[in-house]
């Protein structure tokens, strides 16, 4: 199994299941996972997410609609 990325400190973030842009609060690499924040300013914070379910803000739209795409079929 390929290591998943690593998200850094701050960096913006979708998170699988959730709706929105996260920033990264608070990373624990032996564990692999990240805590993170909502940026509409709710304060609204989601801990213990896997890195595998933590994508960049900045991915281009096809790769945001494959990722869509494969969430929406996984659920199924």
């Amino acid at each position: 199994m390929k290591k998943p990325r690593v998200p850094k400190m701050g960096s913006r973030v979708f998170v699988d299941g959730h709706q929105g842009v996260f920033a990264v609060i608070h990373v624990d690499e032996n564990r692999w996972e990240a805590d993170v924040e909502l940026t509409t300013g709710t304060r609204k914070i989601e801990n213990h997410i896997p890195f595998n379910a933590i994508h960049p803000a900045d991915e281009d739209v096809n790769q945001a609609a494959a990722r869509v795409i494969r969430e929406v079929t996984e659920r199924d």
